[in-house]
């Protein structure tokens, strides 16, 4: 839920100032959902890899590049679907698939 929150106030802080601006920048608009997700994906990340499994660096840098790039989903449902749905619902898959990647499978049968 942390992630969550400083990943959307992130993106709304970049957004607002340049909405000020007579003209539209869309250069802003990816900018500000890529460090989002790239943010809310790091803050998870440091959550998941302290208190459940490690992760190796190399996928960690890896994850929070995905994360940026899965928020920019967002703009995949701009004509027939609401934005955030879309956001929320491949921001989350992807990440989940990315998790399930950091996973080391023998490592957690022995934890179970």
């Amino acid at each position: 839920m942390v992630s969550y929150y400083f990943a959307v106030h992130t993106t709304v802080t970049i957004i607002d100032p340049a909405s000020s601006n007579y003209a539209p920048q869309p250069f802003i608009e990816y900018l500000a959902f890529f460090v989002g997700g790239s943010l809310g994906a790091f803050l998870m990340l440091l959550g998941f890899h302290f208190l459940l499994v490690p992760i190796k660096q190399y996928r960690f840098i890896v994850l929070v590049i995905l994360g940026g790039i899965l928020g920019l989903s967002s703009f995949l449902g701009t004509n027939s679907l609401n934005p955030l749905f879309v956001l929320f619902i491949v921001w989350q898959t992807g990440m989940a698939f990315g998790l399930g990647w950091c996973l080391d499978h023998n490592k957690v049968n022995n934890y179970a």
